[in-house]
């Protein structure tokens, strides 16, 4: 009894290094190729059995791990972003008043000429728990966006979303008499976890040592931000992001297949029920 437990912490600590990293190598640190999934239920048979040493080894060899390069994860703008909103969150503490009268978005402050806010309050967050959220999903899930659609989609994709709900905070607030500062950074998480499951559709990744389909991690993403704003429903306007970003990728679609009917060189990689197949 023993010696399989001992042979069960050694595969599960095996196992653990060599997953992440594989995610972390293949689609910045969460996206896996279909085919390096371990079936999961003769997995386990195996484990508990009397072969965790061959297993072992079997795994080590499909798993061919390599460290990741700093560029592949950190692509241009998400690197942009993720530096731009952990300065907004450090400036909000440090000067808060200078911050919430020219950098967050408010009634007030829009009607006296400052117009800039509908961009600025897209990089202030208030709170360490969401600022770590906000940069989980830019790490995780925007680096493998923005290399999929490419630099300047993902860019156009923020922009669409932070002005929208800019523009949004400031038509709630004054359909209902408010004067509330507006602090938008998660609303351009939303977005990139609606962009990203109808990019990545029914591609799989390993979560917590089980797979999960894209599409599924998005709308519990999503609906965890719904759920949420039921005490505070101006949260969202935020999650209004992920609607604009499945309008914009709509758009872009429609674009790119009429660009393409039209003699247009599109690089495309269509798949099953979604806009892209990795593989």
């Amino acid at each position: 009894m023993a010696g399989g437990k001992r042979v069960f912490f050694a595969f599960f600590q095996e196992f653990s290094q060599q997953y992440v990293l594989r995610f972390v190598y293949r689609y910045g640190l969460i996206l896996v190729r279909e085919s390096s999934i371990l079936d999961k239920s003769g997995l386990q048979e195996r484990v508990f059995g009397n072969q965790g040493a061959t297993i072992m080894s079997e795994f080590q060899q499909r798993m061919q791990v390599e460290l990741p390069a700093p560029s592949k994860i950190f692509t241009p703008w998400m690197t942009t972003f993720l530096i731009l909103e952990i300065l907004g969150f450090a400036l909000i503490h440090h000067a808060p008043e200078f911050t919430i009268n020219n950098l967050a978005i408010s009634r007030a402050c829009f009607l006296e000429g400052k117009i800039w806010q509908l961009v600025t309050h897209g990089f202030l967050e208030s709170c360490w728990w969401n600022l770590i959220i906000d940069c989980i999903v830019l790490l995780f899930f925007g680096s493998a966006l923005e290399r999929e659609i490419k630099t300047g989609s993902y860019f156009l994709l923020w922009l669409t979303v932070i002005l929208n709900c800019g523009l949004l905070w400031l038509l709630v607030n004054v359909l209902f008499g408010l004067n509330a500062p507006g602090i938008g950074a998660g609303s351009f998480a939303f977005a990139q976890m609606a962009a990203f499951g109808m990019v990545f559709w029914d591609q799989k990744f390993y979560l917590y040592l089980s797979v999960i389909k894209a599409q599924y991690v998005s709308w519990l993403f999503i609906g965890a931000g719904i759920v949420l704003g039921i005490q505070t429903p101006l949260v969202w306007v935020w999650v209004g992001g992920a609607g604009l970003a499945y309008l914009f990728m709509k758009l872009r679609k429609k674009i790119f297949e009429e660009f393409a009917g039209s003699g247009g060189r599109v690089r495309s990689r269509s798949g099953p029920r979604g806009f892209v197949d990795l593989d």
